[in-house]
């Protein structure tokens, strides 16, 4: 509701509209409406723009604070056991792991001893780990609670990764925050690294964050040698 003050002013500037058309031509006339008509479309198509423009902004800073607490829960929720799981998978071949996905008994190297027992720390004993035999003889109890810690794992990195593939948050925030999902170095990544247990039935969005940063990955890698000066 405009105040009297405003309201008197747009009346007085309304009667000196009036009284210019009145006396002016009527060639003038239509000159004066056609520029009134064009201002005011002008003046709406600036308005939209700047309002377009403030919920672009907006929901690009939403969408970005959204990202970083997504990541900072991710980040929250690991710990050293977690860290000891993808080391150890990392350096188990593809028939241990299917072990330890279907739940049995199996010999892990005793090299990664002190990667089993940080990431099981509750189910085994010293002892058990420094051993001069050349494995470690892990129970189906202990290969239990070892497969729920790297399920757990790939969980918490499911959930990130179905938040940026169905675009509720700042994808570029999440793309560079999760690169170390991929070990381009090694030639692997999560899903290689976790085998069969990384079914990509069961993890989606991860198969699709995978493909789409070495997608990426190549393509910024082109870029770079077609820049390449001669």
């Amino acid at each position: 509701m405009p105040t009297s003050k405003s309201w008197t002013r747009t009346s007085d500037q309304n009667v000196a509209l009036v009284a210019m058309l009145a006396i002016a031509p009527n060639s003038d006339v239509v000159a004066w409406m056609d520029l009134i008509s064009k201002l005011g479309i002008v003046m709406a198509i600036a308005t939209y723009l700047y309002h377009r423009k403030a919920e672009r902004d907006r929901v690009l800073r939403s969408d970005r604070e959204k990202a970083i607490h997504l990541i900072s829960q991710f980040t929250l929720n690991q710990n050293s056991r977690r860290s000891a799981v993808r080391k150890l998978v990392r350096n188990l071949d593809a028939k241990v792991i299917k072990e330890i996905e279907d739940g049995n008994s199996v010999d892990i190297p005793v090299e990664f001893g002190d990667l089993v027992y940080a990431a099981i720390p509750d189910v085994i004993r010293i002892k058990q780990i420094q051993t001069t035999s050349p494995t470690i003889k892990l129970t189906a109890r202990q290969v239990f609670l070892l497969r729920w810690e790297c399920f757990a794992y790939l969980n918490s990195v499911e959930v990130v990764c179905e938040a940026w593939r169905c675009h509720v948050v700042h994808s570029p925030t999440v793309e560079r925050e999760m690169r170390f999902l991929l070990e381009p170095e090694m030639g692997k990544n999560i899903l290689t690294t976790f085998g069969s247990m990384a079914d990509k039935e069961d993890y989606p969005a991860i198969r699709s964050f995978i493909e789409f940063m070495e997608q990426k990955r190549l393509e910024e890698a082109r870029k770079r040698h077609t820049e390449k000066p001669i």
